[in-house]
C-alpha cells in the first residue's frame, strides 16, 4: 500500500518517530503551534503521543465524567515514548508545570520547541558582541539564525531571563 492517509493511523504513526538521545522519541510529523505532534486517526485529528499512549496501554477511564489527559514526564511535547507518558487530570498536569517552574506552561529558552540556540551560546552571544558594523550578521551566521534573532538576543527582547 503507498504512504499516506489510507493506510491506518497505527501503521503511519511509526513512519514519523525518531528515536533519539536521551531517551525521547520525537514526533516528525505535524506539530501544532505549542509543538505537539498531530495525526489523522478515524476523521479526526489527534494528539500524536495521545496515540501513542493508546497504542502501548490500554487507554481507560474509570470515571468516564474526569476527562483526562496524557502528560509528559520529559516536558518534550515531541516526545511520543510511552515509558514518558502517563495518564493524569488537568490538576495533575497543573501540578506538574508548577513544580518544574513552566510559568503558565509556557516553555522558554533551549526547552522551547522552537528554539535553535541553547542558553550558553546566547550568553557567548552577549559575551562577544562589540557593537561593530556588520557583527550581528557575522554572529548570524555562525550561529544559524536570522540577524534580527541576534539584535533581539543582544537587546533582551528575546532570552531576557538570562543575564
Amino acid at each position: 500500500m503507498p504512504l499516506g492517509k489510507k493506510q491506518p493511523a497505527e501503521e503511519r504513526f511509526w513512519l514519523y518517530v525518531e528515536k533519539c538521545e536521551g531517551g525521547c522519541w520525537e514526533w516528525r510529523g505535524h506539530l501544532n503551534k505549542k509543538g505537539y505532534g498531530k495525526i489523522g486517526k478515524d476523521g479526526k485529528n489527534m494528539g500524536s503521543h495521545r496515540l501513542s499512549y493508546e497504542l502501548h496501554h490500554p487507554l481507560t477511564n474509570p470515571m468516564n465524567d474526569i476527562k483526562l489527559f496524557v502528560l509528559h514526564s520529559c516536558d518534550n511535547p515531541k516526545c511520543v515514548n510511552p515509558s514518558h507518558l502517563s495518564l493524569g487530570t488537568q490538576q495533575d498536569n497543573m501540578t506538574d508545570m508548577t513544580n518544574k517552574g513552566r510559568r503558565l506552561g509556557v516553555t522558554q529558552g533551549e526547552k522551547h520547541h522552537q528554539s535553535k540556540l541553547t542558553e550558553q551560546q546566547v550568553i557567548e552571544i552577549r559575551t562577544r558582541y562589540t557593537g561593530i558594523r556588520g557583527q550581528q550578521q557575522q554572529l548570524a551566521t555562525e550561529y544559524g539564525v536570522s540577524r534580527k534573532t541576534i539584535s533581539n538576543i543582544i537587546s533582551r527582547k528575546n532570552w531576557a531571563y538570562l543575564q
